[in-house]
C-alpha cells in the first residue's frame, strides 16, 4: 500500500471509529494465501498495480491510483448497507507463540455452505503498530474449510495460527470472518459476516 492510500485508510479508520468496520493492512508479498487469493480471484488477472484494496473478501476491489479516500469510502458505505448473512461468536487465545481460535457460525445465507462453494472460516491477527503505512498491520491470516453447514444450522470450528515472532502481544487484535464463492460468480468471493474474537486467558473449553 502506498503512503497516500495509507493516509486515506487511516483517515477513514478515524471517521468510522464507532462503526463495525476494520481497516487492515497486509504486506502484498507476505504469505497470506487465504486472503490474497480472494483479491486475485475477484480481479481475474495476473498483473495489477498496487495498492490492492478489497472489501468483503472480494465483493468489491480496487487497485492502482484512484481518489483513495472517496473511492474507499464508497466501498465501505456500500458494504455497511448490506445485511449480514451469518452469525459469528468467536474467541481467541495465546498458545505459546501461536493464536488459537474457537468460532461458532450460524448460517443465514440461504444456501448450504460446503467445499462445493469453498465456504471458509478465517482468523486474522493484526497488531497496532506502524510497521507499514497504517497503524493496523496483519501478522497472521489462517483459515479452515466448512465441510457442511445448511442454512439455519450452527457449526463450530477450532484452528490456530503458525508461530508469531517479533510482535507485541499486548497490541494484537483478532478478527474472524466467513466467506464463500456465490453461485454464478465469475470468481469473486463474498463475505457473510465478520466479528472480533474475544480474547481469553486460556484455550476455549466446551462445557458439558
Amino acid at each position: 500500500m502506498c503512503q497516500a492510500a495509507g493516509a486515506a485508510v487511516d483517515l477513514l479508520a478515524k471517521d468510522y471509529w464507532d462503526q463495525p468496520v476494520a481497516f487492515l493492512e497486509y504486506d502484498v508479498n507476505a504469505d497470506f494465501p487465504s486472503r490474497s487469493s480472494r483479491w486475485w480471484a475477484a480481479y481475474g488477472g495476473n498483473q495489477a498495480n498496487t495498492p490492492l484494496i478489497m472489501v468483503d473478501s472480494g465483493n468489491q476491489i480496487s487497485n492502482g491510483l484512484v481518489d483513495f479516500y472517496n473511492v474507499y469510502k464508497g466501498m465501505v458505505d456500500a458494504s455497511m448497507a448490506r445485511p449480514a448473512q451469518a452469525g459469528i461468536q468467536a474467541y481467541a487465545w495465546r498458545d505459546g507463540d501461536k493464536v488459537g481460535f474457537y468460532v461458532q457460525v450460524e448460517n443465514g445465507s440461504g444456501v448450504a455452505l460446503s467445499p462445493a462453494n469453498d465456504a471458509t472460516v478465517h482468523g486474522i491477527v493484526y497488531e497496532e503498530i506502524r510497521a507499514g503505512v497504517t497503524n493496523r498491520y496483519v501478522r497472521a491470516a489462517v483459515a479452515t474449510s466448512i465441510t457442511s453447514l445448511n442454512d439455519g444450522d450452527k457449526g463450530t470450528f477450532t484452528f490456530e495460527s503458525g508461530d508469531l515472532s517479533g510482535v507485541n502481544w499486548d497490541k494484537l487484535h483478532y478478527i474472524v470472518l466467513v466467506d464463500y464463492l456465490p453461485a454464478g460468480s465469475p470468481g469473486a468471493y463474498d463475505m457473510l459476516q465478520a466479528a472480533p474474537a474475544i480474547l481469553l486467558p486460556a484455550p476455549f473449553e466446551v462445557q458439558p
